[in-house]
């Protein structure tokens, strides 16, 4: 249990003894919640909160420039920490504009909470045009999170945060948000030092864990699938155990990632839904999956042959069996889960089956380098020799990204990688900053030309904040996703794909950041160990038109000459 006692020895205040404003209200309650740092806008709407986190210290302010950027900003802090990433906007179109980072968070199972700011309580419902008037608020977080409350007291403040603050950290994580009238903020009240009880993690049944136990000590081949929640409950040491001590090969999806090390000779890796994975899928007689929802991405649009004995471990009853047939529904938090099953689990001998599926990684991976070509495949090298072991690495939706990156480039922890859930364009360069602010970095990003406009002016941002995140621009002056789905179409492309590009280096050098352009994985090479060793952010511009085997139709056709497109 945690109560604000436990942590004014790390704040500038003490619990007050008076009565104190709604913004002090906010300021206790993300204390209690074990909030020591927000992202967001300050407004009319909001300003006493900021003045209460001034004032009374211990909670840093990352003053994002706009409110998607900060949404998705606490969304990458969230994941790189496991902690709460909270918001703080205005209220009418600073609440619409959280719209897209909050439906990522729900897509990702990320615990972001919006603090939105509301017109006054006097003047609700009246039509009378208040500024920023935005009556049906409440209605439209709704539709986005499961967890969204009006407060309608000042003395409600605290109750309704903690309330809503377990319901987003419990269970699976998912967005929530609150509305403060702007006269609750002002209004002072007596506040209480009641404390704030986390939701403990559920569970599973026994008889869920006896059936899995028996299923998986009779498995011959048996195949793990590892998704996002096996690090969102801290279980990837018994992942990693039951994965050895079963001699089972382990899938990851996207969000998966990190679940085992990098170099672990039983990962495969994202493969599953790659056409050429599906042999050994098809010859195993068992697969543990947990933390998933077997989501389109990650099963090629629902085709990857999932064994039919099954047993699915997940916190959230209503993804388990969703997708496909399950044998053994094991419902509860998959760290408890997995101790369980590891605990009872007979050593298996399946080496040659884990041989078999380390041949059939390295196949994949050749394969992959075959149709991405001779310049994608030097610059993933070039990551691969330039990029620290620590850095977190963060990808935005692009066709290197998509494609290669996410299977070929190393995600060496838990929280270690970041890619959009939801296949928007925009979250890299504000998550990746998110992250680096909740881990000190450094951070990776790698992020086309395109996407990085619908949240340039988060750059302004990581000059101020100083944030670790070496930017990497795959600069192909438009939107290589588009010209390949042009082509695939229409058998021609660039009538919807082609932008006007500004130059990167001059405007990161107008922000006061460093930055380099390169034209080849060799001048790469030489730029990213310089970058990571700058101690600061860093802006490289990778100009694309330079190598021509990196153009989307170009990877379309090699592709289509391999059979795979």
């Amino acid at each position: 249990m945690t109560t604000l006692s436990a942590i004014e020895e790390t704040t500038h205040a003490s619990f007050p003894t008076a009565a104190v404003s709604g913004g002090e209200a906010v300021y206790w309650s993300l204390r209690a919640l074990g909030v020591d740092c927000i992202f967001g806008i300050s407004s009319i709407h909001n300003l006493p909160i900021f003045e209460a986190f001034d004032r009374l210290g211990g909670i840093e302010h990352v003053s994002s420039r706009h409110e998607q950027g900060a949404t998705h900003a606490a969304d990458g802090y969230a994941r790189a920490t496991g902690k709460l990433g909270v918001v703080v906007a205005s209220t009418g179109p600073g609440t619409t504009n959280t719209a897209t980072g909050l439906l990522e968070a729900a897509f990702s199972s990320s615990p972001v909470l919006v603090i939105a700011g509301q017109a006054s309580s006097s003047s609700l419902g009246k039509g009378k045009g208040s500024l920023h008037e935005f009556e049906r608020q409440l209605e439209f977080l709704r539709t986005l999170v499961p967890h969204a409350e009006s407060v309608r007291s000042r003395p409600e403040i605290r109750e309704v945060l903690l309330r809503i603050g377990r319901s987003i950290l419990g269970g699976r994580p998912q967005p929530g948000a609150v509305q403060i009238p702007i006269d609750f903020l002002h209004a002072k009240a007596p506040e209480r030092e009641t404390p704030y009880e986390p939701m403990a993690p559920a569970a599973p049944a026994a008889a869920s864990i006896d059936a899995a136990v028996e299923l998986l000590n009779g498995a011959q081949r048996p195949v793990i699938w590892a998704g996002g929640g096996v690090a969102i409950s801290g279980a990837n040491d018994a992942l990693r155990q039951i994965s050895e001590r079963l001699g089972a090969p382990v899938f990851t999806t996207v969000n998966g990632r990190g679940a085992i090390p990098w170099e672990h000779p039983n990962l495969i890796g994202t493969f599953a839904d790659r056409p050429g994975a599906w042999d050994l899928l098809q010859d195993a007689d068992a697969m543990l999956a947990v933390g998933t929802r077997f989501d389109q991405v990650s099963t090629g649009e629902w085709r990857t042959p999932i064994p039919g004995q099954l047993i699915h471990v997940d916190a959230d009853p209503v993804s388990v069996g969703r997708s496909y047939r399950t044998a053994v529904p094991v419902v509860g938090d998959a760290r408890l889960a997995l101790e369980a099953i590891l605990g009872r689990l007979d050593r298996g001998d399946n080496s040659e089956w884990v041989a078999g599926a380390g041949a059939l990684r390295q196949r994949l991976e050749a394969e992959l380098r075959q149709e991405a070509g001779p310049d994608w495949s030097a610059l993933i090298d070039s990551f691969g020799r330039g990029v620290p072991d620590e850095a977190l690495f963060h990808s935005d939706t692009t066709i290197p990204a998509t494609l290669f990156f996410r299977r070929l480039l190393a995600v060496r922890r838990p929280r270690g990688g970041y890619y959009p859930t939801s296949s928007a364009i925009g979250p890299g360069l504000p998550t990746a900053l998110g992250a680096a602010v909740g881990t000190d970095g450094p951070v990776l990003l790698l992020q086309g030309d395109g996407g990085i406009m619908l949240s340039l002016g988060e750059l302004a941002t990581l000059a101020e904040t100083g944030a670790r995140v070496v930017v990497c621009i795959l600069n192909d002056r438009g939107y290589g996703a588009i010209r390949m789905l042009e082509q695939m179409a229409f058998g021609r492309s660039r009538f919807a794909s082609e932008l006007h590009t500004p130059d990167f280096v001059k405007l990161a050098d107008s922000l006061g950041l460093s930055a380099e352009r390169v034209s080849s994985p060799q001048e790469l090479d030489a730029v990213l160990p310089r970058a990571f060793a700058s101690g600061g952010p860093y802006l490289i511009d990778i100009d694309l038109t330079a190598m021509p085997s990196t153009d989307a139709v170009a990877y379309l056709e090699r592709a289509r000459a391999a059979g795979r497109r």
